[in-house]
């Protein structure tokens, strides 16, 4: 899955392939680039990364391009299998540099869609303490401060939102949980917010999930994010920007809505046309929930896994 921050080095990684099967889930671009996560701009990674942009200072033989010439050496040599859990990213992979010396093929995350389920929305938002003709929104991130989760696409986004339509302004109630070092951010914000920190436990946040009409993605560049996953499977439409492998999860009109990638006016209309649109808001729950139990359950998930191992122990053997 993840081999970064000490947990396996290269080298280790290119001894245990040498007499294992190994199958790697990405969850990010760093196994075919240089370094980065993502590359955002930046397509180096489809020739040879060298002259990294987020590398100061950067050169053709700098830290990226010996990390690049590190993993082309293991992959071009033995067998490795790559899991996409989107499309986006199986995309990227396959026009890596890298990518051409491996297996490609797509298999969704997975979430516990027993344990992120519907539930009584009333009692989540009474649990919350929402009150009546509240519009509560959600946001959440692992960091807040990470520019990539776009937070400040948002606040703008609602201040074009009050700029716009004061009334629905004034009953938007932002709901917002995940760590971040400057709280005062939430201040400046033009609808009133509240936030809830890193919670405690899974059940904190499905209650979250519950209580919110609209879940509200804003990365810029994201594979397949768990947060959008468990909105959908507790039922509740997301709005996202349209980027990396959102729109596999999201369709427009059918369990949430898009907005143009890094747009705030987009972004605007999208909340705005959401909110205003209740007549179809059910129908969409619903489809939220049934898609998510169809392809992200743990069962659905697993099995493919499975068959995926039968497969590469069938032709080893």
């Amino acid at each position: 899955h993840m081999t970064t921050q000490g947990f396996i080095s290269l080298e280790a990684l290119a001894k245990l392939a040498g007499t294992k099967p190994i199958v790697w889930t990405l969850h990010d671009m760093w196994p075919f680039t240089g370094g980065c996560v993502y590359s955002f701009d930046c397509d180096h990674f489809k020739s040879a990364c060298g002259n990294c942009p987020f590398l100061k200072p950067n050169g053709p033989e700098d830290l990226s391009n010996r990390l690049w010439e590190e993993k082309k050496s293991i992959f071009e040599k033995v067998g490795v299998t790559f899991v996409a859990p989107s499309q986006w990213m199986a995309d990227k992979a396959a026009g890596s540099s890298i990518g051409k010396f491996t297996e490609i093929l797509k298999i969704h995350n997975t979430i516990d869609t027993d344990c992120f389920c519907p539930s009584d929305t009333s009692a989540s938002r009474e649990l919350l303490g929402l009150k009546t003709g509240d519009i509560p929104l959600l946001f959440g991130a692992q960091n807040i401060d990470d520019e990539r989760k776009g937070f400040h696409f948002l606040k703008g986004a609602l201040e074009s939102v009050k700029q716009r339509d004061q009334e629905y302004s004034k009953r938007i109630l932002l709901l917002v949980f995940g760590a971040t070092k400057t709280k005062k951010n939430f201040d400046r914000l033009p609808v009133r917010v509240r936030y809830f920190g890193s919670p405690a436990n899974t059940r904190e946040i499905i209650h979250l999930y519950r209580a919110a009409l609209y879940y509200i993605h804003c990365a810029t560049a994201d594979n397949l994010p768990n947060t959008v996953v468990e909105s959908l499977s507790c039922g509740t439409p997301v709005i996202a920007f349209n980027s990396g492998g959102v729109n596999e999860l999201v369709q427009a009109g059918f369990n949430g809505y898009l907005a143009d990638p890094g747009n705030e006016i987009s972004l605007a209309d999208t909340i705005l046309k959401a909110i205003k649109t209740d007549q179809a808001y059910k129908l969409m729950a619903e489809n939220a929930r049934n898609a998510a139990v169809h392809r992200y359950s743990m069962k659905e998930i697993a099995g493919s896994y499975n068959s995926l191992y039968e497969k590469i122990l069938n032709n080893r053997n």
